[in-house]
């Protein structure tokens, strides 16, 4: 190992800390198994201009490697510093193997938020896996999260290769692609089409619910008599409904009413508050039948071919 320059200061009682020392920077060299994979140019060159004008607020975390220094976390900084045009930076050292490091670099970078939604879920994804194995409880006490967030960043993991793609791209938003993982990944090209074309997003919820409907063995469809009852029922009512307001309230008859002033006026304000309530509830039911039978067609089309 070339010797570095002056140790400035110590930091702490931490065993996985070592000191703060100056590092000539082609010393210092990136890990390859590093979850952060992406770095914006504009953003590297503002944090440039920045470290000019004030230096480095936050140092590098490297580990000794054979005769040169790794970085653990801080690459962003280190590739800034470069353009900087710094020679030498301050780094915390930390004598730690390659495992132990990829779990420091994911703490630091998911505590800062530096992560992407992506790198992110397969860093989640590569400590439940060898050689770290660990339990979806023991991430997230890792990452000082619940297993609900970390179990919602693996859930990217379920997107098809293209999509995930897509999410790094910014071609999906982080919210759309986790809506697309819920999916299975035969029916996610449906819902990315949707997405493409600018649906309105409660009917893409509609046909998401729809999707993990048929593909649920435990949701019971009714039978077709019993549907066939229910919907003749309220084809009636809502016919009676729309003919007896038509019949009542022509548009002359209704500029009329906005005039009046006299009679139970919060009590049929409440009533049609009410009348509105359920048909908007119908209105929701109507649309997600709509999604059902979008969603059975094209299950039946596929089938077919």
């Amino acid at each position: 190992m070339t010797e570095a320059s002056t140790i400035i200061v110590n930091r702490g009682t931490d065993p996985d800390d070592q000191l703060v020392i100056m590092i000539p920077i082609g010393q210092i060299e990136p890990d390859p198994g590093q979850p952060r994979k992406e770095f914006e140019p504009v953003a590297l060159q503002e944090l440039a201009l920045s470290i000019q004008a004030d230096g480095l607020q936050q140092f590098p975390v490297v580990r000794p490697c054979e005769n040169r220094y790794r970085l653990i976390a801080g690459e962003r900084r280190w590739r800034a510093s470069q353009l900087a045009g710094l020679t030498e930076i301050p780094c915390v050292v930390r004598d730690v193997d390659a495992n132990r490091a990829f779990e420091l670099a994911i703490i630091e970078n998911d505590l800062r938020e530096d992560l992407k939604p992506m790198e992110r879920a397969e860093a989640y994804g590569r400590l439940m896996g060898p050689p770290w194995s660990k339990t979806l409880e023991q991430v997230a006490v890792a990452m000082k999260k619940t297993t609900d967030y970390i179990e919602k960043g693996l859930r990217l993991l379920n997107l098809r290769p293209e999509y995930q793609d897509a999410l790094r791209r910014g071609v999906l938003s982080h919210a759309q692609a986790l809506d697309l993982a819920r999916v299975p990944a035969e029916r996610q090209p449906q819902i990315f089409r949707m997405y493409v074309r600018g649906a309105d997003s409660c009917d893409t919820a509609r046909v998401i619910t729809a999707i993990l409907e048929v593909d649920d063995p435990q949701i019971q469809i009714p039978d077709e008599g019993e549907t066939d009852a229910a919907a003749h029922r309220f084809d009636r009512m809502l016919a009676g409904i729309a003919g007896q307001i038509g019949r009542c309230y022509s548009k002359p008859t209704l500029e009329l009413l906005g005039w009046v002033s006299r009679g139970s006026l919060d009590k049929n304000l409440e009533l049609v508050g009410l009348l509105i309530k359920q048909l908007t509830k119908m209105q929701d039911a109507l649309r997600q039948a709509k999604a059902r039978r979008t969603v059975r067609s094209s299950a039946s089309s596929e089938s077919a071919a």
